[in-house]
């Protein structure tokens, strides 16, 4: 599973994690908040899996600080995340969100595809 680790956008939100998991071809974000000291509940308070590639993007841009790292540097990184995974087709369309198996590499209108009649 590809990872990417972010800073929270302030002192509440501790991290946010976003990525590509590749055996259920799909991405995911989680958002982990401050806790107190006393507490020992380190698990995330949000956590979206399956999401598309733009509702993983809206909620790095509510909760991460995106000054530190760009969101389109985040796009980029999930979608070499995905790519390396095998999800990409020759066109570079968004990959599936989770099939459950094998993502569709051969794209339906494409120059790129040499098995397009």
């Amino acid at each position: 599973m590809g990872r990417i680790s972010l800073e929270g956008k302030d002192e509440t939100i501790t991290e946010v994690v976003v990525g590509w998991d590749p055996p259920l071809n799909c991405f995911f974000v989680q958002v982990y908040r401050a806790v107190p000291d006393d507490c020992d509940d380190d698990s995330p308070f949000m956590w979206r899996w399956p999401v598309s590639l733009q509702d993983a993007l809206a909620v790095v841009k509510v909760y991460a600080d995106t000054n530190v790292v760009s969101i389109d540097v985040v796009t980029q990184k999930l979608l070499r995340q995905a790519h390396e995974a095998g999800a990409l087709n020759p066109c570079g369309e968004e990959p599936p969100i989770c099939t459950g198996g094998p993502a569709e590499k051969v794209c339906g209108d494409c120059s790129e595809n040499p098995d397009k009649a």
